[in-house]
């Protein structure tokens, strides 16, 4: 009897609460099924182009364009300027170089011969004519060394005179350094050994079909260690007899 009535009290309960756990049971099932996201349920998503409007393509153009056209005036730019600097790169060495050889020229030695006196000519002795080195520039010059020679030759000056005979002159000063401003007498000068002829002195004044010429070198280092050199050619006789010398269009070089 009381198991009859705790049957009947209990049992409405009892499947109520079964129900509850079966619709709770499909709920779940349910949701799990329709999850999106999930660790158990990765997905997938694909994108498709929809593609961009003439609008937003014309203007992707523009700034392609626009970015080329800066890209290339950026590279002009910078090619000018190379150029630019390269040209006053130049520039400054040569301004550099115009400066050195400037200074060069203002301050080395020049040095050249003068002819003070008229020499002795007569018949019957030998010749000599001394001269003397004058150096007109600011610094000394070294290693001076003379060559001379002295020759009757045929007047006016042929051209294919060779004056490339001069001959080293033996003085105690040669080598020597000759200063600025400084006038140094070549007292060995040059000369003719033989005695001269009465008609070779007689030609040598009359100065119209010979006339005796005295030319040469003087060669010379300047401070810069530069060689340098001075040619010299005078005339003697003639017109210029007076006077004593008459330079020659000829071997009157010099750097």
């Amino acid at each position: 009897m009381r198991s009859a009535l705790f049957v009947l009290v209990f049992l409405p309960a009892i499947i109520c609460a079964q129900q509850k756990d079966s619709a709770s049971t499909e709920r779940h099932s349910t949701s799990g099924a329709y999850q999106r996201g999930s660790d158990s349920a990765p997905i997938s998503v694909k994108l498709l182009n929809t593609g961009k409007s003439n609008t937003e393509t014309a203007q992707e153009t523009h700034r392609i364009e626009t970015d080329e056209k800066a890209a290339s005036r950026a590279f002009w730019l910078t090619v000018a300027v190379v150029i630019v600097s390269l040209l006053q790169f130049a520039a400054l060495g040569l301004t550099y170089s115009i400066m050195r050889d400037t200074a060069r020229r203002q301050l080395r030695a020049y040095i050249g011969a003068r002819f003070p006196s008229r020499p002795v000519i007569v018949a019957g002795e030998p010749v000599k004519v001394e001269f003397t080195l004058n150096n007109f520039g600011q610094t000394p010059a070294r290693i001076v060394e003379v060559r001379g020679a002295l020759q009757i030759l045929p007047y006016p000056t042929p051209d294919n005179v060779d004056f490339s005979d001069a001959v080293a002159i033996d003085a105690p000063q040669s080598p020597m350094t000759c200063y600025p401003g400084d006038e140094g007498k070549v007292w060995e000068g040059v000369k003719i050994l033989r005695p001269l002829t009465q008609p070779e002195v007689n030609d040598i004044w009359a100065g119209t079909s010979r006339r005796l010429y005295c030319y040469g070198r003087i060669d010379y280092k300047d401070v810069f260690g530069i060689g340098r050199y001075t040619e010299y050619c005078v005339l003697i006789g003639g017109e210029g007899h007076e006077t004593g010398f008459e330079w020659c269009g000829h071997n009157n070089d010099a750097t």
